[in-house]
């Protein structure tokens, strides 16, 4: 199987660029573009990141014994959130032992829920049919806010998509078109398409992103060029013809 690196490289030896464009500078560009892609999309959702400090907490409570191994397996997400918390936490004379060799599993637990409850709230009692109530349950309150709809997964994809525009116009010294149209592609909108197949697979709508980025770009803006096409002309480069 062909390493990312070379089906990147690939793709932009087989972009449809203008004459004199610097393909070295898109290569370039497009390295970066798909850094940032990766950084982005590592980051869970915000319900994926309480969902797992939840079972977390889960554990600690039932089989403490297991946090070494549950820390292990955490998300770079979790860990930082973890970290956070508890920096915010210590104080003099304070010690938090996270879940680790030579940690006894009860200190560990005591850790976990410091840095993951904010409290607990009783569950109010319903009626059933028949006259019965149900049972009164205790629900803890993570400190967390409360996991909100979104896509962060699209979010990194309109931003890899602004840093693709950046990088064509770094290699063409012209901004590439800011919409697209699904069924008659342009040059950048082809070029996209086959970045995101080899960074994305799932997610080959290509016109969708490019047309969605165009779209926030006009609301943020009244006048007629959005501001990120109002950054790309300013730092446009000198052509070397």
């Amino acid at each position: 199987m062909i390493d990312e690196a070379a089906r990147l490289a690939a793709a932009v030896d087989q972009a449809k660029l203008p004459a004199g464009a610097d393909r070295a500078a898109l290569a370039a560009g497009v390295a970066d573009a798909v850094s940032i892609f990766r950084r982005d999309a590592a980051e869970p959702r915000a319900a994926e990141l309480r969902a797992e400090l939840s079972r977390l907490l889960a554990i600690s409570e039932r089989n403490p014994d297991q946090l070494p191994t549950a820390m292990d397996a955490l998300s770079p997400g979790a860990r930082s959130w973890l970290a956070t918390r508890r920096d915010a936490l210590l104080r003099p004379g304070r010690a938090l032992l996270m879940p680790g060799p030579g940690v006894p599993a009860a200190v560990a637990a005591r850790t976990i829920v410091m840095l993951l409850v904010a409290g607990f709230e009783v569950a109010p009692d319903r009626n059933r049919p028949g006259g019965k109530k149900s049972r009164l349950f205790i629900k803890v309150k993570l400190r967390m806010s409360p996991a909100r709809a979104g896509a962060p997964k699209k979010e990194s994809i309109l931003t890899l998509v602004m840093w693709l525009q950046i990088a064509w116009l770094d290699a063409t010294g012209e901004p590439p078109s800011a919409t697209a149209h699904h069924d008659n592609k342009g040059p950048f909108c082809r070029f996209v398409e086959s970045v995101l197949t080899i960074v994305s697979p799932y997610n080959k709508n290509t016109a969708y992103y490019i047309n969605k980025l165009h779209s926030r770009q006009k609301k943020l803006h009244s006048r007629q060029k959005s501001p990120v096409r109002r950054f790309l002309l300013k730092y446009e480069l000198p052509r070397n013809d």
